[in-house]
């Protein structure tokens, strides 16, 4: 059963009544109807707090989304470039494309205030209380961490609005946006409660290991930032993430495949993800947009913006048992395309078909089966009756994270890897070839690595480890020269005839160059609402 339900009637309560337009943050003046009357217990203080969660899947399943999986070498789309989504896919970026993060995460940071400016006039359990300011920290914390991430310095907003004063806010230095999310975050890991303690309907809330894991990100992400890196980041990253271990009830699943299925959920790996459900805007809605077109086992229709690029589809070794579990790769489809089970073979001609018949083998023809390459199968509920309703939680932070960011941030405190740093590194792809997690292992693990092809190696397994999970932007502007090379390398190559990584293969070499990119520009929209708004360089 799913955790932290919340009724459409609460959330509306919460938004009309506790001062939470959706479109506050936009710089918009409202009327504000006063809090006073409604924080009177705990369960209003839950019910806000649930409030700030709810705020979270639409700008994770769309708008980081978009930003962390189309921009990568992983992902590409069908539609033609001049699309919303081929914009993404190709660098092509317009102004406004980024709103939607922007306002979306102000929604998510003015829930929290609400909460922290009012949670202290209830009377009510003091551990209780503070779990909830831990949690209301945490989120806000989270969502100015996106926030730096994507355009550098913003308006930083600790109180809610009560009413029309102070709107207008100058952006604050990018620096401090960190030094606000280390403090929140701080603060959350000595209020949370361990992950373990949550049982019930607590199950999927903010936890100290949540705390101490988004900690060690925004200590690695700003040690690769310029605009803010400090001597001892890494080190700062390290101790954070040890922090996380130290907790004790996280870890791998020694089968990668189970961490997604539906009914185990909020497993030992998950630290943190959005809680889902078979209820009416309470479930999620990316299996049409992920699975791929021709399947005939859903009880939707397959959209299938996300495409996997086949040149990414080809890193996978056949005994990677993450190939599986990540790629809608083998489906059955219907009579129309020739019936019966298929799967995708990456080195068949697109013209001709890429797919084959598993009973036979044989090719089936592109007029049967005419879909370049595979959908994504993480995030697909085969059971969902209708859009909206999926079951699957939408993961953000896990165990194999915290493994991954230790051997990033040991490589990088030593100017290249070191023994830890590749045990690290290795216990999550021992995981991934399914050999014992603990035990090192010639055939899989990685040794020997330069500098900069430990670098690569850490960006290419992560991708293959969260691929769909929107970490791919996030992870290659710490690591960004890789990154751009590795993007260009794939969108050159541009598949057989340039069907499969269509429309990645247009992707001008120059412009991916281009510094602008590091940041992404605000919405002229911003600016009519707030006039001390100021644009990032590149963008005006």
């Amino acid at each position: 059963m799913k955790n932290i339900k919340i009724s459409i009637t609460t959330i509306v309560m919460i938004i009309s009544m506790v001062s939470c337009h959706q479109d506050f943050l936009e710089e918009r003046p409202y009327d504000i109807i006063t809090e006073s009357n409604f924080f009177k217990t705990a369960n209003d203080a839950i019910t806000v707090t649930n409030s700030i969660y709810q705020s979270l899947y639409g700008n994770y399943a769309t708008n980081l989304m978009h930003l962390n999986e189309f921009t990568t070498e992983a992902v590409t789309t069908r539609l033609e470039i001049n699309s919303a989504y081929g914009r993404w896919d190709t660098w092509q970026f317009q102004v406004g494309d980024f709103s939607g993060i922007y306002g979306a995460s102000y929604v998510t940071i003015n829930r929290a205030n609400i909460l922290l400016d009012n949670v202290d006039r209830i009377q009510m359990a003091d551990a209780l209380k503070t779990r909830l300011k831990g949690e209301a920290l945490f989120l806000r914390a989270l969502s100015y961490l996106n926030l730096v991430r994507v355009f550098g310095g913003v308006p930083i907003r600790e109180t809610s609005t009560r009413g029309v004063e102070n709107l207008e806010l100058p952006r604050s230095p990018a620096a401090d946006v960190y030094a606000l999310v280390i403090s929140d975050l701080t603060q959350a890991a000595e209020w949370l409660t361990p992950k373990a303690a949550l049982t019930g309907n607590n199950r999927g809330r903010a936890n100290k290991t949540a705390a101490y894991t988004l900690l060690g990100k925004v200590f690695l992400t700003r040690a690769t930032d310029p605009s803010s890196a400090q001597s001892g980041d890494y080190q700062k990253a390290i101790d954070a993430l040890n922090a996380a271990i130290a907790v004790g009830d996280s870890q791998l699943l020694t089968n990668y495949a189970r961490i997604f299925e539906i009914g185990n959920e909020n497993n030992a790996e998950i630290i943190f993800d959005i809680q889902r459900m078979d209820a009416p805007d309470l479930g999620g809605n990316l299996t049409p947009l992920l699975a791929t077109a021709v399947t005939n086992e859903l009880y939707q229709i397959p959209w299938h913006d996300y495409l996997a690029n086949v040149d990414f589809y080809r890193t996978f070794s056949e005994d990677d048992t993450r190939r599986a579990a990540t790629f809608y790769d083998r489906m059955s489809v219907p009579a129309s395309s020739g019936g019966g089970i298929v799967y995708f073979d990456p080195y068949l001609e697109p013209v001709d078909g890429v797919w084959r018949r598993a009973d036979t083998g044989e090719q089936v023809p592109a007029s049967l089966v005419d879909v370049h390459v595979p959908g994504f199968r993480k995030f697909v509920d085969m059971g969902a009756i209708q859009g909206g309703r999926d079951r699957n939680n939408y993961v953000i932070l896990r165990f194999s994270d915290v493994y991954l960011m230790l051997a990033e941030a040991i490589s990088g405190q030593n100017n290249g890897p070191t023994a830890q740093a590749y045990e690290y590194i290795n216990k999550v792809r021992r995981r991934a070839f399914n050999v014992n997690i603990d035990t090192p292992n010639a055939t899989v693990d990685l040794a020997g690595l330069s500098a900069g092809a430990f670098t690569e190696a850490l960006y290419r397994e992560r991708r293959k480890e969260f691929v769909i999970e929107g970490h791919g932007w996030f992870d290659g502007k710490r690591m960004f020269e890789t990154f751009k090379r590795v993007v260009v390398e794939s969108a050159a190559s541009g598949g057989s005839l340039g069907f499969n990584n269509r429309p990645k293969a247009v992707i001008d070499p120059g412009r991916i160059a281009d510094p602008r990119y590091f940041l992404m520009p605000l919405g002229l929209n911003l600016f009519e609402r707030n006039s001390l708004l100021t644009q990032n360089p590149g963008w005006e």
